[in-house]
Protein backbone atom coordinates (compact mmCIF):
# COMPACT_ATOMS: atom_id res chain seq x y z
CA UNK A 1 0.00 0.00 0.00
CA UNK A 2 2.80 2.40 0.92
CA UNK A 3 4.47 1.67 -2.41
CA UNK A 4 1.30 2.46 -4.37
CA UNK A 5 0.65 5.70 -2.48
CA UNK A 6 4.21 6.99 -2.84
CA UNK A 7 4.47 5.98 -6.49
CA UNK A 8 1.21 7.66 -7.44
CA UNK A 9 1.85 10.76 -5.35
CA UNK A 10 5.26 11.47 -6.81
CA UNK A 11 4.24 11.13 -10.45
CA UNK A 12 0.91 12.97 -10.06
CA UNK A 13 2.60 15.91 -8.30
CA UNK A 14 5.04 16.36 -11.17
CA UNK A 15 2.40 16.00 -13.91
CA UNK A 16 0.04 18.49 -12.24
CA UNK A 17 2.84 21.04 -11.89
CA UNK A 18 3.89 20.59 -15.53
CA UNK A 19 0.28 21.01 -16.68
CA UNK A 20 -0.12 24.20 -14.65
CA UNK A 21 3.13 25.58 -16.05
CA UNK A 22 1.93 25.00 -19.61
CA UNK A 23 -1.65 26.26 -19.15
CA UNK A 24 -1.04 29.20 -16.78
CA UNK A 25 2.54 30.38 -17.38
CA UNK A 26 2.24 34.10 -16.54
CA UNK A 27 2.29 33.77 -12.75
CA UNK A 28 5.38 31.54 -12.87
CA UNK A 29 7.59 34.23 -14.38
CA UNK A 30 6.79 36.54 -11.45
CA UNK A 31 7.68 33.80 -8.94
CA UNK A 32 11.17 33.04 -10.28
CA UNK A 33 12.90 34.79 -7.31
CA UNK A 34 11.43 32.01 -5.15
CA UNK A 35 13.50 29.27 -6.82
CA UNK A 36 16.46 29.54 -4.43
CA UNK A 37 14.35 29.62 -1.23
CA UNK A 38 12.34 26.63 -2.47
CA UNK A 39 15.49 24.64 -3.18
CA UNK A 40 16.91 25.55 0.23
CA UNK A 41 13.74 24.18 1.82
CA UNK A 42 14.00 20.97 -0.24
CA UNK A 43 17.61 20.50 0.86
CA UNK A 44 16.45 20.99 4.46
CA UNK A 45 13.81 18.29 3.93
CA UNK A 46 16.54 16.00 2.56
CA UNK A 47 18.56 16.48 5.74
CA UNK A 48 15.47 15.56 7.75
CA UNK A 49 15.02 12.42 5.65
CA UNK A 50 18.60 11.37 6.33
CA UNK A 51 18.11 12.05 10.05
CA UNK A 52 15.18 9.66 10.20
CA UNK A 53 17.42 6.94 8.77
CA UNK A 54 20.47 7.39 11.00
CA UNK A 55 23.60 5.78 9.64
CA UNK A 56 27.31 5.56 10.23
CA UNK A 57 29.15 6.67 7.11
CA UNK A 58 32.34 4.94 8.18
CA UNK A 59 30.71 1.50 8.10
CA UNK A 60 29.97 1.89 4.38
CA UNK A 61 33.17 3.55 3.18
CA UNK A 62 33.93 0.93 0.50
CA UNK A 63 30.43 1.13 -0.97
CA UNK A 64 30.57 4.92 -0.71
CA UNK A 65 33.76 5.06 -2.76
CA UNK A 66 32.10 2.80 -5.32
CA UNK A 67 29.03 5.05 -5.39
CA UNK A 68 31.09 8.23 -5.84
CA UNK A 69 33.08 6.63 -8.65
CA UNK A 70 29.86 5.72 -10.45
CA UNK A 71 27.79 8.82 -9.68
CA UNK A 72 30.47 11.48 -10.18
CA UNK A 73 32.66 9.62 -12.65
CA UNK A 74 31.80 6.64 -14.84
CA UNK A 75 28.07 7.24 -15.39
CA UNK A 76 28.30 10.96 -16.29
CA UNK A 77 31.25 10.49 -18.65
CA UNK A 78 29.81 7.47 -20.46
CA UNK A 79 26.34 9.00 -20.31
CA UNK A 80 27.41 12.10 -22.21
CA UNK A 81 28.70 9.92 -25.05
CA UNK A 82 25.16 8.53 -25.31
CA UNK A 83 23.58 12.01 -25.09
CA UNK A 84 25.83 13.28 -27.87
CA UNK A 85 24.50 10.59 -30.22
CA UNK A 86 21.14 12.35 -30.68
CA UNK A 87 21.05 15.65 -28.82
CA UNK A 88 22.55 19.13 -28.84
CA UNK A 89 21.91 22.63 -27.52
CA UNK A 90 19.75 23.16 -24.44
CA UNK A 91 18.61 19.54 -24.33
CA UNK A 92 22.21 18.35 -24.15
CA UNK A 93 22.91 20.90 -21.40
CA UNK A 94 19.89 19.69 -19.42
CA UNK A 95 21.13 16.09 -19.45
CA UNK A 96 24.64 17.22 -18.53
CA UNK A 97 23.30 19.07 -15.49
CA UNK A 98 21.35 16.00 -14.40
CA UNK A 99 24.36 13.73 -14.82
CA UNK A 100 26.60 16.08 -12.82
CA UNK A 101 24.11 16.63 -9.99
CA UNK A 102 24.08 14.97 -6.55
CA UNK A 103 21.64 12.22 -5.69
CA UNK A 104 18.17 13.05 -4.40
CA UNK A 105 17.96 12.05 -0.75
CA UNK A 106 14.22 11.72 -0.16
CA UNK A 107 13.02 9.56 -3.05
CA UNK A 108 16.25 7.53 -3.24
CA UNK A 109 15.84 6.51 0.40
CA UNK A 110 12.13 5.74 0.01
CA UNK A 111 12.58 3.66 -3.15
CA UNK A 112 15.45 1.82 -1.47
CA UNK A 113 13.21 0.99 1.49
CA UNK A 114 10.36 -0.17 -0.76
CA UNK A 115 12.78 -2.42 -2.67
CA UNK A 116 14.28 -4.02 0.48
CA UNK A 117 17.61 -2.31 -0.10
CA UNK A 118 20.24 -0.97 2.31
CA UNK A 119 18.53 2.14 3.65
CA UNK A 120 21.45 3.15 5.87
CA UNK A 121 23.85 2.98 2.92
CA UNK A 122 21.49 5.10 0.79
CA UNK A 123 21.29 7.63 3.61
CA UNK A 124 25.08 7.82 4.01
CA UNK A 125 25.52 8.15 0.23
CA UNK A 126 22.91 10.92 0.00
CA UNK A 127 24.61 12.95 2.72
CA UNK A 128 28.04 12.50 1.10
CA UNK A 129 26.75 13.39 -2.36
CA UNK A 130 25.04 16.57 -1.15
CA UNK A 131 28.07 17.86 0.72
CA UNK A 132 30.43 17.20 -2.20
CA UNK A 133 28.12 18.86 -4.74
CA UNK A 134 29.34 22.50 -4.39
CA UNK A 135 32.84 21.42 -5.41
CA UNK A 136 32.32 18.38 -7.63
CA UNK A 137 29.23 19.39 -9.63
CA UNK A 138 30.67 22.59 -11.22
CA UNK A 139 33.94 20.83 -12.11
CA UNK A 140 32.18 17.80 -13.56
CA UNK A 141 29.68 19.94 -15.47
CA UNK A 142 32.55 21.95 -16.92
CA UNK A 143 34.10 18.73 -18.20
CA UNK A 144 30.83 17.38 -19.64
CA UNK A 145 30.14 20.67 -21.44
CA UNK A 146 33.74 21.38 -22.44
CA UNK A 147 32.76 21.59 -26.12
CA UNK A 148 29.87 23.99 -25.50
CA UNK A 149 31.66 27.15 -24.44
CA UNK A 150 32.21 28.53 -20.96
CA UNK A 151 30.52 27.04 -17.92
CA UNK A 152 29.72 29.57 -15.13
CA UNK A 153 31.64 27.52 -12.56
CA UNK A 154 31.95 30.23 -9.92
CA UNK A 155 28.27 31.13 -10.18
CA UNK A 156 27.21 27.48 -9.84
CA UNK A 157 29.59 26.88 -6.93
CA UNK A 158 28.32 29.98 -5.11
CA UNK A 159 24.69 29.05 -5.73
CA UNK A 160 25.17 25.50 -4.47
CA UNK A 161 27.05 26.72 -1.40
CA UNK A 162 24.19 29.12 -0.56
CA UNK A 163 21.59 26.39 -1.07
CA UNK A 164 23.36 23.75 1.02
CA UNK A 165 24.38 26.29 3.65
CA UNK A 166 20.81 27.54 3.91
CA UNK A 167 19.44 24.01 4.16
CA UNK A 168 21.99 23.16 6.86
CA UNK A 169 21.13 26.30 8.85
CA UNK A 170 17.44 25.44 8.74
CA UNK A 171 18.26 21.91 9.83
CA UNK A 172 20.22 23.20 12.83
CA UNK A 173 17.86 26.06 13.64
CA UNK A 174 14.48 24.30 13.48
CA UNK A 175 13.96 22.30 16.70
CA UNK A 176 13.45 18.57 16.34
CA UNK A 177 9.75 17.72 16.51
CA UNK A 178 8.68 21.31 15.84
CA UNK A 179 7.37 20.32 12.41
CA UNK A 180 5.41 17.06 12.14
CA UNK A 181 6.24 14.45 9.52
CA UNK A 182 2.86 14.99 7.83
CA UNK A 183 3.41 18.75 7.67
CA UNK A 184 6.87 18.19 6.17
CA UNK A 185 5.49 15.77 3.57
CA UNK A 186 2.79 18.25 2.50
CA UNK A 187 5.25 21.17 2.46
CA UNK A 188 7.82 19.21 0.48
CA UNK A 189 5.22 18.18 -2.11
CA UNK A 190 4.06 21.81 -2.39
CA UNK A 191 7.67 23.00 -2.81
CA UNK A 192 8.33 20.44 -5.56
CA UNK A 193 5.13 21.43 -7.38
CA UNK A 194 5.99 25.12 -7.09
CA UNK A 195 9.54 24.60 -8.31
CA UNK A 196 8.44 22.61 -11.35
CA UNK A 197 5.63 25.07 -12.12
CA UNK A 198 7.95 28.09 -12.00
CA UNK A 199 10.54 26.29 -14.13
CA UNK A 200 8.12 25.01 -16.77
CA UNK A 201 6.27 28.34 -17.02
CA UNK A 202 9.41 29.86 -18.53
CA UNK A 203 9.72 27.14 -21.17
CA UNK A 204 7.95 27.00 -24.50
CA UNK A 205 6.90 23.41 -23.94
CA UNK A 206 3.70 23.69 -25.97
CA UNK A 207 5.73 24.23 -29.13
CA UNK A 208 8.00 21.21 -28.71
CA UNK A 209 7.78 18.61 -31.47
CA UNK A 210 6.93 14.93 -30.87
CA UNK A 211 10.32 14.10 -32.38
CA UNK A 212 12.05 15.91 -29.49
CA UNK A 213 10.07 13.92 -26.93
CA UNK A 214 10.94 10.69 -28.74
CA UNK A 215 14.65 11.50 -28.69
CA UNK A 216 14.65 12.53 -25.03
CA UNK A 217 12.70 9.41 -24.10
CA UNK A 218 15.21 7.24 -25.99
CA UNK A 219 18.21 8.90 -24.31
CA UNK A 220 16.55 8.68 -20.88
CA UNK A 221 15.99 4.96 -21.41
CA UNK A 222 19.59 4.41 -22.49
CA UNK A 223 20.99 6.34 -19.52
CA UNK A 224 18.97 4.38 -16.96
CA UNK A 225 19.89 1.15 -18.76
CA UNK A 226 23.56 2.16 -18.59
CA UNK A 227 23.26 2.79 -14.86
CA UNK A 228 21.57 -0.57 -14.34
CA UNK A 229 24.23 -2.37 -16.42
CA UNK A 230 27.09 -0.80 -14.46
CA UNK A 231 25.50 -1.79 -11.15
CA UNK A 232 24.82 -5.32 -12.43
CA UNK A 233 28.44 -5.74 -13.52
CA UNK A 234 29.67 -4.53 -10.13
CA UNK A 235 27.25 -6.83 -8.34
CA UNK A 236 28.78 -9.92 -9.92
CA UNK A 237 32.36 -8.64 -10.02
CA UNK A 238 32.41 -7.63 -6.34
CA UNK A 239 29.79 -10.11 -5.07
CA UNK A 240 27.45 -7.38 -3.82
CA UNK A 241 24.26 -8.42 -2.08
CA UNK A 242 20.85 -7.71 -3.62
CA UNK A 243 20.23 -4.95 -1.06
CA UNK A 244 23.55 -3.27 -1.81
CA UNK A 245 23.04 -3.49 -5.57
CA UNK A 246 19.49 -2.11 -5.60
CA UNK A 247 20.53 0.73 -3.27
CA UNK A 248 23.45 1.54 -5.55
CA UNK A 249 21.09 1.64 -8.54
CA UNK A 250 18.74 4.17 -6.95
CA UNK A 251 21.32 6.53 -5.45
CA UNK A 252 23.39 6.51 -8.64
CA UNK A 253 20.53 7.15 -11.07
CA UNK A 254 18.12 9.39 -9.12
CA UNK A 255 19.19 13.03 -9.26
CA UNK A 256 18.24 16.00 -7.09
CA UNK A 257 15.51 18.01 -8.86
CA UNK A 258 15.87 21.14 -6.75
CA UNK A 259 19.61 21.49 -7.26
CA UNK A 260 19.44 20.72 -11.01
CA UNK A 261 16.74 23.35 -11.55
CA UNK A 262 18.76 25.84 -9.50
CA UNK A 263 21.86 25.17 -11.61
CA UNK A 264 19.83 25.48 -14.82
CA UNK A 265 18.98 29.10 -13.95
CA UNK A 266 22.54 30.04 -14.97
CA UNK A 267 21.79 28.86 -18.54
CA UNK A 268 19.57 30.80 -20.91
CA UNK A 269 19.29 28.17 -23.65
CA UNK A 270 15.88 26.73 -24.54
CA UNK A 271 14.70 23.32 -23.30
CA UNK A 272 17.25 23.04 -20.46
CA UNK A 273 14.66 22.96 -17.66
CA UNK A 274 12.15 20.99 -19.75
CA UNK A 275 14.76 18.27 -20.27
CA UNK A 276 15.54 18.16 -16.55
CA UNK A 277 11.88 17.80 -15.56
CA UNK A 278 11.25 15.14 -18.22
CA UNK A 279 14.22 13.08 -17.07
CA UNK A 280 13.20 13.48 -13.42
CA UNK A 281 9.70 12.14 -14.15
CA UNK A 282 11.21 9.29 -16.16
CA UNK A 283 13.51 8.36 -13.27
CA UNK A 284 10.64 8.24 -10.80
CA UNK A 285 8.49 6.05 -13.06
CA UNK A 286 11.38 3.62 -13.62
CA UNK A 287 12.04 3.54 -9.87
CA UNK A 288 8.43 2.57 -9.28
CA UNK A 289 8.78 -0.27 -11.77
CA UNK A 290 12.05 -1.49 -10.24
CA UNK A 291 10.54 -1.56 -6.76
CA UNK A 292 7.99 -4.12 -8.02
CA UNK A 293 10.57 -6.54 -9.40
Amino acid sequence: MLSLVYRGKNVVIVLLAVGAGVLVPKLGTQLRPLITPLVIFLVYSSFRDTDSNSSTIGSYWELLLLFLLLSYGVLPVLGMYIVDLLLSGGTRTGFAIMLAAPTTAGSAIVWTRLSDGEVQFSTAASITSLFLAPVVTPILLGHLLSNSGGVPTLSILTNLAIILGGGALLHVGVPEGWVSKRAMDVSTSAAIMSLIYISISGSEISGISPRWFARVFAISTLLVALGALLVLLLKYALDLSYGEAVSLFFITNLKNLGITVSVSVTYTGPLVVTTIVFYYVFQQVISAMVSDL
